[in-house]
């Protein structure tokens, strides 16, 4: 068994002290120098077998998918990402490689974001637990209260890969040396995260897709006190959704099903107003904005307790739920 000092060792050659900090990885806390917008902090943490299953996945996917859901709330808040903290519970049996493994996963995802690793914390367990603090900046940030009626629903692509993925790998299980994990089973255990931040400034509300369509742009409605109408016709329309729906159904899955509550792509929905989605247009600021619905005035919570639905239909909020 290696010495925590060894791993922290390990650890310090891979994440380097960036140079506005004053004190990185191997003291007994980090000291970052005073941001200049207000202070953004989220918190995530992922347990063998509950978030991940090591006979599915790498220790550099988990590292790499632990590390995107970390940075993807950061972005939601309409907030630039800078520096995380990493703490991580190894199993007695782990080696050296296995933790810089681990690590080079969240270094591929935090070094495309300009995001630095600066200390964390290691403990033992039975099973392998990774837990990642945020830390981020922003002047103003978006939040999931800023839904107003009229405002059209976005979002950044086609849900739903992960979860069929999920389902893939629940009923057919690969090692993790299996070289075909491309599509969906790549899809869920390295999401590919792209940064909303050229939309911020556009934007009412937003949130990120890690709970499930439904479950996270129910959150908006309710924070919002308004009513969010999905249109199937809109959905239907999202590229890459006709393939997503045969590929589906080729594994015994509705493809539709998927897409309103399948979590963990870590796609963006939110809302935007009717002048700003036509002034964005027009400046083609992304490719990737896709109207999927509108918001309207809230109705009885009796009647629509998720405060979303599909075309004339009320859902359910069926996203993942942790108890």
């Amino acid at each position: 068994m290696n010495t925590e000092q060894q791993f922290i060792s390990a650890l310090a050659e891979i994440f380097p002290k960036p140079s506005e900090l004053l004190v990185g990885i191997g003291d007994d806390a980090a000291v970052v120098t005073q941001l200049k917008q207000n202070l953004v902090a989220a918190a995530d943490m992922a347990v063998e077998d509950v978030h991940f299953k090591r006979n599915w996945s790498s220790n550099f996917q988990i590292g790499a998918k632990i590390a995107t859901a970390n940075i993807a709330d950061i972005f939601a808040m309409g907030a630039e990402p800078k520096y995380l903290l990493v703490s991580v519970a190894l199993p007695k049996d782990t080696k050296i490689d296995d933790v810089k493994e681990l690590a080079l996963g969240i270094k591929s995802v935090s070094d495309r974001f300009a995001t630095q690793v600066i200390g964390g914390d290691i403990s033992s367990s039975e099973k392998l637990v990774v837990s990642i603090s945020a830390l981020g900046q922003v002047s103003e940030p978006i939040l999931r209260s800023g839904a107003k009626t009229g405002d059209k629903v976005f979002i950044t692509g086609l849900p739903g890969w992960s979860a069929l993925g999920l389902s893939i790998l629940e009923n057919s299980v690969p090692n993790s040396t299996n070289s075909n994990q491309s599509g969906p089973i790549l899809a869920h255990l390295n999401p590919y995260l792209v940064s909303p931040a050229k939309l911020f400034s556009y934007l009412n509300s937003l949130t990120d897709i890690s709970d499930g369509l439904v479950a996270d742009i129910s959150n908006i409605a309710r924070s919002s006190n308004v009513e969010i109408v999905l249109q199937s016709s809109l959905i239907s329309a999202l590229p890459g959704f006709n393939e997503f729906s045969e590929l589906a159904k080729l594994y015994g899955q509705v493809g539709l099903d998927l897409i309103l509550n399948g979590g963990e792509d870590h796609l963006f929905v939110g809302t935007i107003s009717e002048s700003n989605y036509e002034r964005l247009k027009k400046e083609k600021v992304s490719e990737s904005v896709f109207v999927i619905g509108h918001v309207m005035e809230k109705t009885s919570d009796q009647i629509n307790p998720s405060g979303v639905k599909l075309d004339e239909k009320v859902l359910k909020s069926l996203g993942f739920k942790h108890f």
